[in-house]
């Protein structure tokens, strides 16, 4: 498995008005909890125009022949990321995962520093451009959502590495394909899958080789039996190793005369709408362990789907409902304006989240558009780009 340390907890934290040509002279007075909405402990972020400045320093124990990358989970809206006085890549977007390579930057002892930029108005950027959920837009909902609101850490990884690793595990067909992309080169790739940490398959693969394998017991993933195995994928390049691990189930989702089925059969959704905002934290999970009781609560009640309203959940939403035993209906954000710019925005977040989340046995239904929120059905344009 990969090692990596966790960058969340405590930031230095600045509230700028302008911001300076060299951030090395930005002196922080404030301090925030990463993860976590700005908002959530300095509202007057929501109706005044700020840079949002975050600081840390890490230590890490570097080792040869390895890589190193600094991952965030999700940061809203523009982020810029410095390591030791370097600028190392900028990010647009407020719901997808992004990672830049450090390796060439790191020491033993280390400085971080972000900017982020998140408008609250069209003086700087067309707002209503933007891909959002209820967070803004008009009408605003609830209130903005800024920042760095999903977690960070940085991974170590081998020199060559598994990366886009999608998963097909279908039940009716008992079959599982893994597609991936690598970054270097590697020798050949293992595939082991366990069940309540017994292994029940494993295959040697070629690198070039599609990833097809047979499993003839797998026993179905469903709401009412959400049966989950461990997927193991190993990739070698000499004595080094990449392993990359995956939840599963196996489960068909088929659309016959009409009907939507699970697993060859007839079957009712029963299901809730969830808006995925919470009292004091708003976009941020408060804890794995909150989710878990929320979830649980609702399978209780009869629940057996959640459509995810407007908002592309954190990972641990997924990995619950797949524990748990969700259908999940994810509804992409949208724009309140259509243009090219608004469009290729809202593309680009549904590809990123259907890369992360299309491997999940709970993931159902993906709506592009919540009714004709940003659109006009009525203009051939947005019709034809609705196709």
């Amino acid at each position: 498995m990969r090692n990596y340390i966790n960058l969340n907890g405590e930031w230095n934290f600045e509230l700028l008005e302008e911001l300076p040509e060299n951030v090395a002279l930005i002196q922080p007075s404030k301090k925030i909890k990463v993860p976590s909405c700005v908002e959530s402990f300095f509202p007057e972020v929501t109706k005044k125009q700020f840079y949002i400045y975050y600081s840390r320093n890490f230590s890490i124990n570097r080792q040869k022949g390895k890589r190193y990358f600094l991952i965030f989970g999700a940061v809203d809206y523009y982020t810029t990321v410095f390591l030791n006085g370097q600028i190392i890549g900028e990010h647009e977007g407020g719901y997808s995962s992004f990672e830049f390579e450090i390796t060439d930057f790191i020491k033993e002892d280390n400085h971080v520093q972000i900017v982020v930029f998140d408008p609250v108005d069209n003086s700087k950027i067309n707002f209503g451009e933007i891909p959002h959920g209820k967070q803004n837009g008009e009408p605003n909902w609830y209130t903005n959502i800024t920042g760095i609101w999903q977690g960070v850490r940085i991974e170590e990884r081998p020199l060559a590495f598994l990366k886009n690793v999608i998963i097909k595990a279908s039940y009716l067909k008992k079959k599982i394909e893994c597609s991936y992309d690598v970054s270097g080169e590697i020798d050949n790739v293992n595939l082991t899958i366990k069940k309540d940490e017994k292994r029940v398959l494993k295959k040697e693969f070629a690198k070039d080789e599609k990833i097809l394998a047979f499993l003839e017991n797998a026993v179905a993933w469903s709401p009412e039996n959400p049966q989950l195995y461990d997927l193991y994928l190993e990739a070698k390049n000499g004595s080094q190793t990449d392993v990359i691990h995956k939840k599963i189930g196996f489960r068909d989702f088929q659309v016959d005369n009409e009907k939507l089925l699970l697993n060859g059969d007839d079957f009712y959704m029963i299901g809730v709408l969830d808006q995925d905002f919470y009292p004091d934290t708003l976009y941020t999970i408060p804890s794995k362990e909150y989710l878990r009781s929320s979830f649980l609560k609702l399978k209780k009640m009869g629940i057996n789907t959640l459509r995810c309203h407007v908002k592309v959940p954190d990972p641990v939403y997924m990995e619950l409902a797949d524990e748990i035993g969700f259908i999940v209906w994810l509804d992409a954000p949208y724009f309140d304006n259509f243009s090219e710019y608004s469009t290729k925005r809202l593309e680009k977040t549904i590809l990123k989240t259907l890369e992360r989340d299309i491997s999940h046995p709970s993931l159902c239904i993906y709506s592009i558009i919540n009714e004709s929120w940003g659109i006009n059905l009525d203009i051939q344009a947005h019709r034809k780009w609705l196709e």
